[in-house]
């Protein structure tokens, strides 16, 4: 997975660039998620890279800002990416329409709410994949009552 990401709100102000997600250069606050062998560059332009990955839930990850997932809360998330096996440098293709297709990008958001953790997870089944550039990953993430407290 190579990707950059962007999330902003609806009625919501967070930080001056109104972002839930850090990226651009700031890299940290992106850690690996997973795989004990991923690993997350930092000095690769901008973009998040996630190595050595073992299963497809293996990726980089954030912790939310508290005050920017308040229950009502509109996120419209978007990022490029692509993929391509790391052995062998093949593109991966993907399939988005078919959310049993693992090799295609998603978003987990895991709360976590008196010990318990539950995970939601957000596809782009619209996504135009580009099997020889980037692709545009796009979807809304609601803040629902009991994700967050």
């Amino acid at each position: 997975f190579l990707g950059s990401a962007k999330g902003s709100t609806t009625g919501h102000k967070c930080d001056s660039a109104n972002d839930i997600i850090a990226n651009s250069h700031d890299f940290s606050r992106w850690y690996p998620w997973g795989s004990k062998n991923l690993t997350v560059p930092t000095d690769n332009g901008g973009i998040v890279e996630a190595r050595g990955r073992l299963i497809s839930f293996d990726g980089a990850y954030q912790e939310l800002e508290p005050k920017c997932v308040s229950p009502g809360s509109v996120w419209n998330l978007s990022f490029q990416s692509r993929l391509y096996d790391e052995s062998t440098g093949v593109k991966l293709d993907c399939q988005p329409q078919n959310i049993d297709y693992v090799d295609c990008p998603f978003v987990i958001v895991q709360t976590i709410k008196n010990g318990n953790a539950e995970n939601f997870v957000y596809r782009d089944t619209a996504m135009a994949w580009d099997l020889e550039g980037w692709s545009k990953f796009e979807t809304t993430l609601k803040i629902m009552e009991g994700m967050v407290g």
